[in-house]
């Protein structure tokens, strides 16, 4: 598809495809004649009517991954990286839920069955459960009779009856969640799934394999045969990846799993789910189903199971290329590629846009083929992207730090890593962020390793000094013409800070400091900017700060531009400066949609203003 030019009153609007990557689905949900699905990149909707046409739903998400999703009482809840989102208006509009931890990591989401009255939930975290009664405005831990047991799953059998799924066996509540025991006949089993099948049925998925039932409302539970370790061909049978061989002599993730998967006699059950009078059971390698109460199974899904859901009449799988559909009863199967890719960070590289994400790695338009193309040395998880000069650009990912000096359309690695999934003990190094000058000089910042790391040849040589800034993580860093800047967090007292150096990173000055429990950072080098959340640093040339606060509590998200003319994108919309960042005003342009509910973002170089919306098109805007 070809880019389109569309002249408006003088002005010059130029439409880009939309880049689709497709994304895989780890948690689907529907009510209201809607599904969502989540993952890497947010938040997506459909229609069930039209379930071929999805758009994505991240206004206020501050969620890099969505794992899980709920619906009841009118509310849309998404859990992931960053805690508990929750929408009253299917997804449109997001506000993030007061949770007792920093930063928590929420896989799973269970709504009590009478969640519109009495607004209680439970939510799973990497290393505890919690609970909200107030219909998931606040979540709190739920300790009591759980120690620090890791929970895995959750079966709701009434208002007042919840078991949980722990490595040690199940635990039942009978105050919806808020003490817990052990149940007898499970102690010592890993327990992986959990569902309700009836009224006072529950089934159990197990780490080996196996299937556990129980008749009387969970009191007393019996095995069920298990034969989910054995292949073989239902009528549904529909192999989704019949090549076993990469396609590249990179080892994705994917590729990984499908090994490991492989390599399992017995592997665990990830999902349990009935609809109709079938049960559903999910593993890393594939999903079967049973209607005969789970006395035999059949493989009907040969992939790798990310999420499993039913509305009673739809089976909706999460598999790493999209979401796959099937009519409980009637056969056949629908795959389908949703946009849930993260590719949602726009530049621009020698006049051509340029779309990056953390899993997706680097895509640049390409305008010679008129079609987006995938930089395929830069190896996903992209950790930085950072411009140098004209067209100067480093990426940093698991493989390396290359760079490009063509505008991004190859690259050469300067800084190699082999990362090997086979061995623990030496993690790659995550070289983020990274910031460089116009004469060579650069820093950069190893996670991993806690070091600081500087060049002077554009990146060919590299020295090493412990992290001037002790425990702190570094979250941005610029090269100023004078010296350098960095922002470091504190997740323990959820502070910013705010650092310079005038002699490259040899020694710094904290100068600045605001409290966040989200560091959302945004470093300009010239002039020398910074914006942390709602305050933008302007710096002075006696080495002081002159603050400006933005109006209606905006938070900065990035700061780009010119000397001319800088653009700062804030979670309310675009803002611009044409006085160095001292004063800044709302921008509006006839015919573009600036809603910041589809702008995801924007970029500025001399002469156009460039977006990215939700659809994943980019437009470009002559100034």
């Amino acid at each position: 598809m070809a880019k389109k030019t569309v002249s408006q009153r003088g002005q010059r609007i130029t439409t880009y495809p939309p880049l689709l990557i497709p994304g895989g689905a780890m948690a689907v949900v529907t009510a209201n004649d809607y599904a969502w699905a989540g993952g890497v990149g947010g938040v997506v909707r459909t229609t069930i009517h039209d379930p071929s046409t999805w758009q994505a739903c991240i206004s206020g998400l501050a969620m890099p991954q969505v794992m899980t999703l709920a619906y009841d009482g009118g509310w849309l809840f998404a859990g992931g990286f960053n805690g508990i989102a929750r929408s009253a208006d299917n997804g449109d509009n997001w506000v993030m839920a007061v949770m007792e931890i920093d930063r928590p990591l929420v896989a799973h989401i269970a709504l009590a069955p009478d969640f519109a009255a009495s607004g209680v939930g439970l939510a799973i975290l990497e290393n505890m459960l919690m609970r909200t009664e107030d219909g998931g405005a606040t979540w709190h831990p739920s300790e009591e009779g759980l120690g620090d047991l890791q929970v895995g799953s959750v079966a709701w059998l009434d208002a007042e009856t919840v078991f949980v799924g722990t490595v040690v066996g199940i635990l039942r509540s009978e105050n919806a969640g808020k003490t817990w025991q052990m149940v007898r006949d499970t102690n010592g089993e890993a327990v992986t799934a959990l569902c309700r099948a009836g009224k006072t049925r529950l089934l159990a998925g197990m780490e080996k394999g196996a299937v556990l039932h129980s008749v009387d409302g969970g009191a007393t539970w019996s095995a069920l045969i298990d034969p989910l370790a054995i292949p073989s061909d239902g009528q549904w049978g529909y192999e989704l990846d019949g090549d076993d061989e990469p396609e590249s002599e990179e080892m994705g993730l994917e590729v990984l799993t499908d090994m490991i998967a492989r390599f399992l006699d017995t592997p665990s059950v990830t999902y349990l789910i009935t609809a109709g009078q079938a049960i559903f059971a999910a593993t890393m390698v594939g999903l079967y189903t049973s209607y005969d109460d789970g006395a035999t199974w059949q493989k009907i899904l040969e992939v790798n199971v990310l999420s499993l859901y039913s509305d009673g009449r739809t089976i909706f799988v999460g598999v790493p290329s999209g979401v796959v559909l099937g009519n409980v009863g009637e056969g056949g199967w629908i795959e389908m590629n949703l946009p849930i890719h993260d590719a949602r960070r726009l530049n621009v590289m020698d006049g051509a846009p340029v779309v990056a994400g953390w899993y997706s790695g680097l895509w640049r338009f390409a305008s010679t083929k008129k079609e987006w193309q995938e930089a395929e040395k830069i190896v996903p998880p992209l950790f930085a992207l950072q411009r140098q000069g004209e067209r100067g650009w480093y990426a940093s990912s698991m493989t390396g730090l290359y760079r490009s000096v063509d505008g991004g359309r190859n690259w050469r690695l300067v800084l190699p890593h082999i990362a090997s999934f086979f061995a623990p003990d030496q993690p790659p190094p995550v070289i983020a962020p990274l910031a460089f000058g116009k004469d060579g000089f650069g820093l950069a910042f190893s996670r991993s390793e806690f070091l600081l790391q500087r060049t002077s040849d554009n990146g060919d040589t590299w020295s090493d000094m412990p992290s001037p800034f002790g425990a702190l993580f570094v979250v941005a860093l610029a090269v100023t013409p004078v010296g350098a800047l960095a922002v470091t967090y504190d997740e323990q007292s959820h502070g910013l800070q705010l650092w310079r150096s005038t002699d490259k990173g040899d020694s710094w000055q904290r100068s600045a400091e605001i409290s966040m429990h989200w560091p959302t950072v945004a470093l300009w080098a010239e002039p020398s900017l910074a914006g942390l959340g709602n305050t933008i640093f302007v710096f002075q040339p006696d080495g002081t700060w002159i603050t400006v606060n933005l109006p209606d509590e905006q938070k900065v998200q990035r700061i780009d531009g010119t000397h001319e003319r800088l653009l700062a994108r804030t979670t309310d919309g675009l803002l611009f400066s044409h006085d160095g960042g001292y004063t800044w005003g709302p921008f509006a342009a006839e015919g573009l949609d600036l809603d910041p509910r589809r702008v995801v973002d924007a970029a500025l170089d001399g002469t156009s203003l460039w977006l990215l919306y939700t659809s994943g098109q980019v437009v470009r805007y002559t100034l």
